[in-house]
C-alpha cells in the first residue's frame, strides 16, 4: 500500500469510495433529469398536434386566415 500525501488525511479507498458516491448520485440525477425532458417533449409534442387539429378546425369554419 502506498503511503498517504501529508496533503491527505482521508484514506486514498475512502476518496474513492466517496468519488464512487458521487458519480452514483449524479448518474440518477442524470437519469431523473433525462426522464423529465422525454416527459416535457412528449408534452410538447402533444399539445402541438392538439393546436394544430384546433386551427384546423377553426380555418374550416372561416375563423382565422390562413398563416403566412
Amino acid at each position: 500500500m502506498k503511503p498517504q500525501p501529508k496533503c491527505c488525511p482521508v484514506p486514498t479507498s475512502a476518496l474513492s469510495t466517496r468519488s464512487e458516491q458521487q458519480v452514483s448520485k449524479l448518474k440518477q440525477a442524470n437519469l431523473k433529469l433525462a426522464t423529465k425532458v422525454e416527459q416535457l417533449e412528449n408534452s410538447c409534442i402533444e399539445k402541438d398536434q392538439e393546436i394544430e387539429r384546433l386551427n384546423k378546425i377553426l380555418k374550416q369554419h372561416g375563423l382565422v386566415s390562413e398563416q403566412k
